[in-house]
């Protein structure tokens, strides 16, 4: 009898993988393409270190009218070039708090920043009103839009600045632009504060509103479509401008429903998806919450459940190879799980192997940016100071080799808990072209009986250098009533993984 292996299926963690049959147990390193194949998950490339900061990003923005990429490290603030030129705008006693996520938001003239205190700013036309008041940066400011607020004797070169206003709100986590305006909550409260219109740099002590569904704190506020999205603990509310007020709230649009994490909010082609307060993954399109109720959503609310401090949960979408990825770390439990938008499930679990204590570890990724212009997709280490590019072109994470692909299955019966006699495994196998040595690459395979011990692996020749695809077979693998499989690879190229099949005979006991 032939049956293909199930490697390919749902990522469940619901159950005890015993519980398990023909669903998939655990998927690191990996995804599912949508024919079915397994593939490698993509590499880190090292682009630039930030040396001063506090080792983890805490940010990294795209200032699209200055061609910069802004990164935060330690609460220290680094602007980028598309060369790689790093250069630290911090400042003299002008930091971001350590650790916390970083919100941006930024017109042409203005870079603001905000992590949990004051607000911070940076310009580049700064550092000639210092010494070259006559370039261009300086003369073509439209004057009362850029300039007001501002005190000019603070600027003393190339570095960011506090926020002038004295009535401006000194506990900001988010910030957002609409119309000209600059919109921020204030920690703790469910009240938002704005700026003037077309004047950024003022927010007057009256300039203020107040979310109105429930006494919930604003955690989370965001701009799109020409709204605000305004999140709280227990509602979600959407405003946008007005002619005679600032702000009107769009009526019976609110949605009952928030988050105790939200640094998971994150809008995605207008939709916004986060962990809500029940622990589960929300998108949240005006007004309709389309809260996934398939096997494939439902498949990780154990794990959601189990995660520690949910407070610090993180979240990044992540584009990479034509696939759209929701990426959730919990920093604390040390774990990264990653959700295919485009199937609508959870497919993988990304992570590294600390060989000094013989565990996985979270993804090195703290913070992703995608930057079109630079054809660059960047990932800002949790630990090292390291922004790397992301790319499918190399298959290590620093020039360094890690564990890509390891897909384990459930207890496989194939429908009968009858002696089975495993006669022959056949695996399609297909590396990359321009994989580099085959003594870098290694597939190991192993398996375990009517949940026992794990047997011996058994590592599969993947060929010579120049051979990329090709069909391998097992043979001799005993009896078993129900057998568990895993499969990994440790590689310097990109492997798929087409299909494995195996030739069976069911027993009569």
């Amino acid at each position: 009898m032939l049956k293909k292996i199930p490697i390919n299926n749902v990522l469940f963690k619901d159950t005890d993988e015993v519980g398990l049959d023909e669903l998939t147990a655990e998927r690191i390193n990996a995804d599912v393409d949508l024919l079915g194949n397994i593939i490698n998950s993509p590499g880190l490339q090292r682009f630039v270190t930030l040396t001063l900061g506090g080792g983890d990003i805490q940010g990294l923005y795209y200032w699209q009218p200055k061609d910069l990429v802004i990164a935060v490290s330690g609460g220290r603030i680094y602007k980028i070039t598309r060369t790689g030129t790093v250069t630290d705008i911090t400042g003299a006693d002008i930091k971001l708090l350590p650790k916390n996520r970083v919100s941006f938001a930024s017109d042409k003239d203005y870079l603001f920043m905000a992590n949990g205190g004051r607000i911070v700013f940076y310009a580049d036309f700064f550092v000639h009103l210092y010494n070259d008041i006559h370039h261009p940066a300086v003369t073509n400011l439209d004057v009362d839009g850029a300039l007001s607020e501002i005190r000019v004797n603070d600027i003393l070169g190339d570095h960011v600045l506090w926020y002038p206003s004295d009535s401006a709100p000194s506990h900001v986590s988010h910030l957002a632009i609409i119309n000209k305006v600059l919109v921020c909550n204030n920690v703790g409260s469910d009240l938002l504060s704005y700026s003037e219109v077309n004047v950024l740099t003022k927010i007057d002590a009256g300039n203020f509103f107040t979310a109105e569904s429930n006494t919930d704190g604003v955690v989370a506020l965001f701009s799109t479509r020409n709204e605000l999205i305004i999140v709280g603990t227990k509602s979600i509310e959407f405003w946008e401008t007005g002619t005679d007020i600032p702000f009107i709230r769009v009526g019976g649009q609110d949605i009952a429903r928030g988050t105790n994490s939200p640094h998971t909010c994150k809008i995605i082609n207008n939709t916004l998806y986060m962990i809500d307060n029940e622990r589960r993954l929300a998108r949240v399109v005006r007004n309709i919450q389309d809260r996934d109720i398939s096997i494939p959503a439902l498949s990780m609310s154990k794990e959601l459940d189990s995660f520690s401090e949910i407070q610090n949960l993180i979240a990044d979408h992540v584009i990479v190879d034509g696939k759209n990825y929701y990426v959730l770390t919990s920093p604390v439990d040390e774990k990264t799980y990653v959700f295919d938008l485009n199937k609508n499930e959870w497919v993988s679990r990304w992570a590294y192997w600390d060989e000094g204590i013989g565990q996985w570890k979270r993804w090195r990724g703290n913070f992703y940016l995608h930057v079109p212009e630079w054809d660059a997709h960047l990932v800002g280490d949790c630990a090292n100071g390291n922004i790397y590019k992301m790319t499918t072109k190399v298959n290590t994470e620093d020039a360094h080799f890690v564990r890509r692909i390891l897909v384990r299955t459930g207890h496989i019966s194939w429908g009968t808990y009858n002696d089975k006699q495993s006669n022959i495994l056949t695996m399609k196998l297909k590396m990359d072209a321009d994989r580099i040595t085959a003594k870098n690459s290694k597939l190991s395979l192993r398996w375990r009986d009517n949940n026992g011990e794990w047997e011996n692996e058994r590592v599969i020749d993947l060929g010579s250098v120049g051979k990329h695809e090709f069909i391998r077979e097992e043979y001799a693998l005993g009896m078993y009533r129900t057998r568990q499989y895993e499969l990994e690879y440790y590689g310097d190229a990109r492997l798929m993984v087409c299909g494995i099949e195996e030739d069976f005979q069911v027993l009569e006991n």
